[in-house]
């Protein structure tokens, strides 16, 4: 499926050219409903868990539980304990990452928010989960030879490179104790 995007100019994402985009958020967001709609009547699928996905109706037609994979309830309480600094990110939160949570809120069943601590969610529908690696990358860095990897509950100082960040923006965490050093 064609994926939906983010506007901005500059390398960076703005919330208020996200917003004038909105057309054809919605022309692709019909497509993606009905390519959706034929693979749930070929699969018949017991629940659907999705990741950054918005056009569920055809799931919710039919009754189909969906989990989501969703940071945005954590951001969102990030952001409003601690107010960024710099301006340029208002537009970007309430547009896109307010519009996030209150979407995934509203139409998913559960939703799983990857982070750091098992911090209380805004919801009872958000639920914290530890952070995910994907398999290939554990199995590939099983394989350089001169490094090793070390068990979760071991490392101690960890790079997060998080899909967007060629967007980012600093935003400082909570100063909560965490069970890994941060930079950012």
């Amino acid at each position: 499926m064609e994926s939906f995007y983010h506007s901005g100019s500059k390398g960076g994402i703005s919330g208020w050219s996200t917003f004038k985009s909105l057309r054809s958020l919605v022309a692709i967001a019909n497509v993606k409903r009905a390519q959706l709609a034929n693979l749930v009547n070929q699969l018949r699928p017991q629940v659907a868990i999705v990741d950054s996905e918005y056009a569920l109706s055809p799931l919710r037609k039919r009754g189909i539980p969906i989990i989501g994979l969703n940071t945005s309830e954590m951001i969102l309480t990030e952001y409003l304990n601690h107010p960024p600094k710099n301006p340029s990110i208002r537009s970007h939160f309430w547009f896109v990452e307010f519009v996030d949570y209150l979407f995934h809120r509203r139409y998913c069943d559960l939703v799983l928010s990857p982070f750091l601590l098992r911090t209380p969610t805004r919801h009872r529908k958000f639920q914290r989960i530890g952070l995910i690696a994907r398999r290939a990358v554990l199995e590939r860095a099983r394989e350089i030879p001169s490094r090793t990897l070390q068990s979760p509950k071991q490392i101690r100082t960890v790079v997060f490179m998080l899909s967007g960040s060629v967007h980012a923006s600093t935003i400082l965490l909570k100063s909560t104790p965490r069970p890994s050093k941060l930079k950012q």
